[in-house]
């Protein structure tokens, strides 16, 4: 379970998983970061401020959807009818994504594979998007 989310997230933290789990502890995660911690929270329950964490993912989920222009709510059935529907501007192709995600849409299995593919992870403003989208994969996939 974690190792596909940490694959997601950081291709280096295939050591000792649980123990790099508990720097979670020594850093400050600003609440207008998105960080996945459903997932973490479950192989390690050290995690001291995992329910804070857990409901500061979930607002900004919710501000996420809640700012969403008209345009992203069409409904698509996978990633990439919206990324061929071109009446989604591209720079709502992802945001179109999670609202579908978050509607039952898109099957998990889809996106799990859309994120594996991601292209430019960690560079902006793409970096931004795939972490509002690792988040959404996080939600759905791990929280009760």
């Amino acid at each position: 379970m974690l190792k596909g989310l940490m694959d997601f997230f950081t291709p280096s933290l295939e050591e000792s998983n649980s123990q790099l789990l508990t720097l979670i502890n020594k850093y400050t995660i600003q609440c207008n970061q998105f960080f996945p911690v459903f997932g973490f929270s479950q192989i390690c329950p050290d995690i001291e401020r995992a329910e804070e964490l857990k409901a500061q993912q979930v607002n900004k989920i919710k501000e996420v959807l809640n700012s969403l222009p008209h345009s992203c709510k069409v409904k698509h059935e996978d990633t990439g009818s919206v990324h061929d529907d071109d009446s989604v501007t591209r720079s709502y192709k992802d945001l179109s994504i999670i609202w579908n995600v978050c509607e039952g849409n898109i099957p998990m299995d889809d996106f799990e594979g859309y994120l594996k593919v991601y292209p430019d992870k960690k560079s902006s403003p793409t970096a931004t998007s795939y972490r509002k989208l690792l988040c959404v994969y996080d939600y759905k996939k791990y929280s009760d």
